[in-house]
């Protein structure tokens, strides 16, 4: 449920506007954004999943109280955001729309911040959404990369799985 907020996998169409990229022994590379992040085979890792919508969901991790989920998304050139912060603050609001629909609580813990990776600038956007049952945790950084929205989300239940998560993403890189 928490997930379809973010990255919502389905089938794989024929034909796709570019390619996914390769993972290999714990390494996912994806040479149209340019990227690679290394992955602890441990962990249940999928790739290669679009959306109905046309996201298309590049690379998701899960580790047993967490997840790490890495999507693009073509926007056509009329609703196309300025910066990742743009992309953070529409996302900001899908969340407390849904939370009002679904009926959970949601909060921001800080505002959206600027966070620099192998000099890509993401805005990183910080949640905390509780439900009647459990509470989850949530990280989202994201950036403008050619025609696409590339978003990294970090989800996770409990405070054990985000050193897991951080260190995942402490290998992402760009070249």
């Amino acid at each position: 449920m928490i997930g379809a907020t973010f990255i919502t996998a389905c089938s794989v169409p024929d034909k796709l506007p570019i390619e996914y990229g390769k993972l290999e022994s714990g390494n996912y590379t994806n040479d149209y954004f340019g990227f690679t992040i290394t992955v602890p085979e441990s962990l249940s890792t999928q790739h290669d999943l679009i959306d109905d919508e046309g996201t298309m969901l590049l690379l998701e991790c899960t580790e047993s109280n967490g997840i790490l989920g890495i999507a693009a998304e073509q926007i056509p050139p009329q609703y196309r955001s300025d910066t990742g912060k743009d992309i953070s603050e529409d996302t900001m609001q899908l969340i407390e729309a849904d939370s009002y629909a679904e009926g959970y609580n949601v909060s921001f813990p800080a505002e959206i911040y600027k966070y620099i990776i192998d000099d890509i600038e993401f805005y990183v956007l910080e949640f905390d959404m509780t439900f009647d049952d459990y509470h989850i945790q949530g990280k989202q950084y994201a950036t403008i990369i050619g025609d696409y929205d590339l978003i990294v989300s970090l989800m996770w239940k409990s405070e054990e799985s985000l050193p897991i998560l951080d260190s995942i993403l402490d290998t992402l890189a760009f070249n």
